[in-house]
């Protein structure tokens, strides 16, 4: 699989909270997009064997059963499905009898099985082989978004993280949402393959077409959404409002962030649904006295008891 990284995008919001009978903390919040753009290369075809044949009336389990076993006699390591039975009655008395069975072949397999049904008759029964699509699977594509999803988790903890160090920041993951939109790409020698392997009129063309490959692609969007709690100071401009009504405050940066090392002394506190820096008892062993001493002067550290 191919992949291929598109730029984050940021876009800060505003800062804003309600009064309420509980009070909230402010939050400041940031929203960005993620793109990974990733090409899934399919060298199997999904093919259908058509099966019709003749036989007497209740025999339609056995005729089903004998088409099974020659297919598992050509290609036994094939994992071949019926997904079709259609009966009529002829007015002989005999049953007309059509099955469907498919399966997902490579061009080696297809070729060795239009080779051993090239006479189709056998036991009043005709075979034909249709090459249905090129494409990826179902299962393929998810399998494959399954993981771009987790890679992209991943790489967002990996960018939060260097984020919060490079800014001085505590931002957490909010939410998530992802969304996956499809394309199918198609190599221009594609419909070469398809001919070259199903009239079987050049034997060289189709061995150099062998390795061509159908691809799908598609684009996982990933729209992130980060928060970090803001403490509320003396610093922060505050006044009386009825209940419920909203406001903006400018909320400036706490003093902590000025004491080199701060991340070293502090420790961080579980409010719930956000977490705040907190004073401990006792200095950290990488916490050097310097800054232990100016964080314990200041009174808007909330203590971690």
């Amino acid at each position: 699989m191919i992949k291929k990284v598109v730029p984050l995008m940021l876009a800060v919001s505003a800062i804003s909270f309600a009064w309420a009978d509980t009070p909230v903390p402010p939050t400041s919040t940031l929203s960005f997009t993620k793109s990974i753009e990733t090409v899934i290369k399919s060298t199997t075809a999904l093919v259908n064997v058509t099966v019709n044949a003749t036989a007497l009336k209740d025999d339609s389990q056995i005729i089903q059963q004998a088409a099974l076993q020659r297919l598992e006699g050509v290609l036994p390591k094939v994992d071949w499905k019926v997904i079709d039975l259609d009966q009529t009655q002829a007015a002989s008395g005999a049953q007309n009898i059509k099955i469907i069975i498919q399966a997902r072949l490579n061009d080696t397999q297809i070729q060795q099985l239009k080779s051993e049904l090239k006479s189709n008759n056998s036991n009043n029964s005709s075979f034909k082989i249709d090459v249905v699509s090129y494409d990826p699977s179902n299962e393929m594509i998810d399998k494959a978004k399954d993981q771009t999803m987790v890679q992209m988790y991943q790489s967002i903890q990996q960018y939060v993280k260097k984020f919060n160090q490079d800014t001085h920041s505590h931002y957490v993951i909010q939410n998530i949402s992802y969304n996956a939109n499809e394309a199918v790409l198609r190599d221009n020698r594609a419909a070469l393959y398809v001919r070259a392997a199903d009239s079987m009129e050049n034997a060289s063309t189709a061995k150099k077409s062998k390795d061509i490959a159908v691809s799908k692609k598609f684009v996982m969007n990933a729209y992130v959404t980060l928060s970090q709690p803001l403490p509320v100071t003396s610093q922060t401009k505050t006044g009386n409002m009825d209940k419920g009504n909203n406001m903006t405050t400018k909320v400036l940066p706490p003093d902590y962030l000025s004491v080199d090392g701060y991340q070293s002394c502090l420790q961080t506190k579980d409010n719930g649904s956000w977490q705040s820096w907190c004073m401990p008892k006792e200095k950290p062993a990488g916490c050097s006295d310097d800054s232990w001493a100016k964080l314990s002067q200041m009174k808007d550290i909330p203590s971690c008891d």
